[in-house]
């Protein structure tokens, strides 16, 4: 699934934020609390997808699995 989602992003690095952490993650979504529209379907969450923000995807992506696409 992370594969799947690793060529999206390298697709289309315009549509998504990338996050190699979930640490990193939670804090942009802390700090855009008020604007970020989390994901809450588990399935497209255990993909890495955590939520929305401007028309952009918040996604998380370990460097191993963006590595292969840069």
């Amino acid at each position: 699934m992370q594969e799947s989602l690793s060529r999206d992003v390298a697709q289309h690095p315009g549509e998504f934020i990338v996050f190699v952490t979930e640490a990193g993650a939670k804090q942009f979504l802390a700090k855009h609390r008020y604007d970020v529209e989390r994901e809450t379907n588990a399935r497209i969450a255990s993909r890495g997808v955590v939520g929305y923000w401007q028309g952009k995807t918040i996604v998380v992506l370990p460097w191993g699995a963006l590595k292969n696409f840069q």
